[in-house]
């Protein structure tokens, strides 16, 4: 190596501390006489907006190229690219003074960082007094790296050793900390190298990954804790960063071209937030699978800064089509913001997601608490839901968004609790019931794998200090601690702040409408880092710029039964703004409302709407959603008591109760004595259930108003099948209208089911029935990661279904066979009422007889069900009635009929099939021929290639079959 530099293009010794190091910068005649062109600060002052040139802006590149690694894979390819890239973009075009060293010893880098001996102001030819601080103070770290910060020189320990030697990012801080005349400048550290050895993959629900379990990943803390500091990494903790020879890495490039592109000026966070646009949008292969996702960190800023648009362009060198995770060459965009820039609340499908939902924990009830509240439901159109902080509380809220629906676009964590900080690493805590609880294990709860259905959308959480002031050097123990195209470790953002002032400032941003379009989630919640302490800090891995556009509701209004039970008693048909006006107009009423129907009839789509709509209209009534079987495992009762204990004051309350159906029987008093106490106080309660339970609580309350969802008529269903494939709604009638039962598509649940379901209608109902079994045992607590447990327990569940159904259906005592009748109903399959059972929908029996019967056949080589016959041959007893009967038996050759066309290409299934077929046939071709015409069962017919009658007699007279069946069929 060198030892010497060049400035201003003359050559001469090195300064004392930088011994054998080498310095690139400008040559003679270089631009440090001229104003920089980078950006301004802007600051509000007595109601007046002031704005200062960064005329002063210094360019640090310290970077490592291994040129003399023992081992060759060492060597950075792409680093000289680098270091030209950053060179044009802020010396040629940019004006700022810019210096570059090349392996330089680990001791000598962390002294100039602190500038010992005037080391910095040397460097840039300042002479080193207070004016001659820059305004802006760039560094960016290239080499290679590791896990907790370490980044690695070309330097070895001794001439034997293969070891390098490193420095680490807080030894970094540590010496820019003692930048004490560097307090106002504002510092942006870029860090290059890799932090870990993990590939970050482009998340499918195909595929099985290793690493989605990353805790550190995702890490929270607050160091380093330094005023007007904002840090940019390549890459998230323990994951890669790319490079690709010739081109460099894809943190640099897209730097330097987003720099170089703009066309008008931007503040700092939004800039920052486009690079990681660009950087997460590029692959590092055709598959387009291995990502990169940067990480910003922003703390107290004394003012806002503004990247100026460009001036003049020299390109980026970009020799290649694709970097180390690029694969499509990339021209200068037109505007600053174009649409991939943008979260625009769409799935890889095309689909909306226009869901919202926002949590907010606290320790204390106060008034900012309610409205934050206000402003998230009312203005920005969350459903929201509020809970004193505990970990009981937060485990259960974490469990209950890992079951959302996959229309949800973004979830909004609020805590407001006391926060503190490990002494060493500065990680952050929050005191629960007594425990510190990591802010990183919250966060991690929707990026680890039991969550991966968040993977790509936005995750905001907001840590609030709950407390009048933090006491100083209180620090603490701790304990032991679907789909975007994204990676797992893309999409969240971490606010803390610790001062009431800025929480005001946080409440005034979610009541206002820049969200909604004209400025983004990052921009808005910048402003509260301003003119704050260095505690206060924002942490973001959004790969976008995320707005709140107001959108239609998902919510399809279905009609409503509506019964009140007074003197005398009042039947009715509702549409929901009529169901909202009754359920306004009885606030003060205090009543019990039921809402019983039948499984998939979106019972819990309902109440959530209603709590909704409640929540816009009287933003002064206190709500409670409480889902039942998430509580299944605690002693309800207590739970409910502790929630109640919320709702005591002089403001009027709702509470609403899902899924009692799903509550142990064991549990059903304590659950009732509850609501009967809810009464007692005056407190409105929802409770959602199936029919057979409706009862239960019919018998437990006084003056009770009973609800049911009627089925979706056409025009509902063309609408729930618009939102659901974005479809127009030509397209939708005509789905609908082709579809050949009709009845299973009054029921959402079913109806959304078959929309995402390929195939004939026996495939179609063959998913629909398994996905509800699925959700069923998922309910019940079976583990789904283990698929091939998981997957016999479907199977054999699916069995005992159509054992049940056959029983039933050939006349099984009801009584008698309870238990296996509750099964049925606990599936979804069918609805149990006085101990008579009926079908959710007829199609459900048609299709486990016809299992039955194909079963049977594969198996034995026949059935005891007659396939031909009207009725089957079933004996029922009383239900279903004869004509239902015919309708299933109907049913149930369909489905045998349809499975044929699937399985025609199975030489080996098939032969018991078509054998049972034609015996069938020669016992009763008449019969056989006449169900097969009328009901148009040409696979059925299929089947007879190797026997056929010559003659069957149609209305009377013998016709040959080849020429009959052939012109029917």
């Amino acid at each position: 190596m060198r030892e010497s530099l060049v400035v201003r293009g003359t050559p001469y010794k090195i300064y004392k501390i930088f011994d054998q190091e080498t310095m690139e910068g400008p040559g003679r005649g270089g631009s440090f006489r001229k104003k920089a062109a980078l950006g301004y600060f802007e600051w509000t002052e007595n109601g007046e907006i002031k704005k200062r040139i960064a005329d002063n802006v210094w360019v640090l590149v310290l970077h490592y190229n291994f040129i003399n690694a023992k081992d060759k894979d060492d060597i950075r390819h792409g680093d000289a690219e680098d270091v030209t890239n950053l060179k044009n973009t802020f010396e040629k075009n940019r004006n700022c003074k810019f210096k570059s060293f090349l392996s330089m010893k680990r001791d000598n880098l962390l002294r100039m960082l602190a500038d010992d001996n005037n080391a910095l102001f040397r460097i840039f030819e300042s002479k080193g007094h207070n004016h001659d601080v820059p305004s802006v103070f760039l560094i960016y770290f290239l080499s290679h790296g590791h896990i907790e910060g370490e980044i690695y020189t070309d330097h070895y320990e001794d001439e034997n050793s293969d070891k390098y030697i490193s420095f680490t990012t807080a030894e970094v801080f540590e010496s820019l900390s003692k930048l004490t005349r560097f307090e106002k400048c504002l510092k942006i550290v870029n860090f290059g190298p890799c932090r870990g050895k993990l590939f970050d993959e482009t998340f499918s629900p195909e595929q099985t990954y290793q690493n989605l379990n990353n805790r550190n990943s995702c890490q929270i803390t607050s160091f380093p804790q330094m005023r007007n500091l904002v840090v940019f990494y390549a890459t998230v903790e323990t994951i890669r960063a790319m490079r690709r020879k010739h081109v460099g890495t894809a943190f640099v490039r897209h730097i330097c071209q987003v720099l170089n592109s703009m066309e008008k000026s931007e503040l700092l966070i939004n800039v920052l937030t486009l690079i990681q646009s660009k950087i997460h949008g590029d692959s590092i292969d055709m598959r387009n699978i291995i990502r990169q996702t940067p990480e910003i960190k922003i703390f107290g800023l004394d003012s806002k800064f503004i990247i100026s648009a460009r001036r003049t362009l020299s390109p980026t060198n970009d020799s290649s089509s694709s970097d180390a995770i690029g694969s499509k060459k990339l021209g200068i965009p037109a505007a600053m913001k174009g649409p991939a820039d943008i979260y625009n609340w769409k799935s890889r499908s095309g689909l909306y997601m226009r869901r919202r939902l926002a949590f907010i924990f606290y320790s204390v009830a106060d008034d900012d608490v309610t409205l934050i509240n206000q402003a998230l439901s009312q203005n920005l159109n969350f459903e929201t839901g509020m809970e004193a902080l505990s970990k009981e509380a937060l485990e259960l809220y974490c469990e209950d968004a890992s079951k959302v629906d996959s229309n949800v676009g973004c979830v909004l964590t609020c805590v407001f609790g006391r926060l503190s900080e490990t002494p060493e690493q500065k990680e952050m805590f929050v005191l629960m019931d007594q425990t510190e609880v990591a802010v990183t294990d919250i966060v991690h709860s929707f990026i680890g794998p039991a969550n991966d259905k968040w993977i790509g959308k936005p995750k905001i959480f907001i840590f609030v200090d709950q407390q009048e002031e933090s006491p100083k050097g209180d620090n603490i123990s701790p304990q032991d601690v679907y789909d975007i195209q994204a990676t797992n470790h893309s999409g969240w953002l971490v606010l803390v702040l610790r001062s009431r002032d800025k929480l005001k400032a946080l409440i005034e941003i979610f009541q206002s409408q820049e969200l909604k379009g004209e400025k983004c989630l990052q921009e808005m919640l910048a402003t509260c880092l301003l003119v704050s302490n260095s505690r206060d800090m924002l942490n973001s891995t959004l790969p976008y710029h995320l707005y709140f556009p107001d959108v239609p509701r998902p919510f399809v209004a279905p009609q409503f039964s509506v019964k009140i039970t007074e003197d005398p008693p009042l039947d009715k048909t509702l549409d929901f703004g009529q169901l909202l006006e009754e359920v306004n107009g009885a606030l003060n009423e205090n009543r019990t409302w039921i809402l019983s129907s039948g499984a998939g009839s979106g019972k819990t789509t309902v109440m959530k709407e209603i709590q909704y709509q409640l929540g816009k209209s009287n933003p002064d009534v206190k709500m409670l959603f409480v889902s039942l079987p998430s509580v299944g495992k605690l002693d309800t009762a207590k739970f409910l008591e502790e929630k109640a204990a919320h709702l005591k004051g002089p403001d009027k309350c709702f509470v609403f109760l899902d899924a009692f159906n799903e509550v142990s029987t064991d549990n059903h008093g304590k659950v009732l004595k509850l609501i009967e106490a809810f009464e007692v106080k005056k407190i409105s309660v929802w409770i959602a259930t199936r029919p057979h339970e409706a009862s239960v609580i019919l018998r437990a309350v006084s003056n009770p108003i009973l609800v049911s969802i009627k089925p979706f008529d056409k025009k509902n269903q063309v609408e729930f099948v618009s939102l659901e494939t974005n479809k127009s709604d030509k397209d939708c009638e005509s789905f609908i209208e082709t579809f050949p039962i009709k009845d299973i598509l009054g029921n959402p649940l079913h109806l959304s089911l078959v929309i995402n379901s390929g195939g004939n209608l026996y495939q179609i109902y063959d998913k629909v029935l398994r996905q509800k079994v699925e959700m069923c045992l998922v309910q019940k607590g079976y583990d789904k990661n283990n698929e091939i447990l998981f997957q016999n327990k479907v199977d054999s569940s699916m069995k005992l279904l159509e054992r049940i159904t056959f029983q039933f259906l050939n006349g099984a005592d009801p009584k008698k066979s309870k238990q296996d009748l509750e099964k049925l109903y606990s599936f979804g399959v069918a609805n149990l009422e006085n101990d008579r059972l009926t079908f959710s929908h007829e199609s459900f029996a048609g299709f486990f007889t016809a299992q039955k019967y194909l079963h049977d056949v594969e198996e034995n080589g026949t059935s005891d069900l007659q396939l031909f016959d009207e009725d089957l041959k079933l004996q029922a007893q009383g239900s279903p009635k004869p004509c239902e009967l015919r309708r299933i038996a109907a049913s149930c050759r369909k489905f045998v009929d349809l499975f044929y066309a699937t399985a025609s290409n199975e030489k080996k299934k098939i032969r018991k099939h078509r054998k049972s077929v034609q015996t069938a046939c020669k016992s009763d071709a008449n019969k056989f021929t006449h169900v097969v015409i009328a009901e148009d069962l040409k696979h059925i017919f299929n089947m007879l290639k190797i026997f056929t009658p010559p003659y069957v007699k149609v209305e009377g007279k013998p016709v040959k079959i080849s020429e009959k069946l052939c012109s029917c069929f």
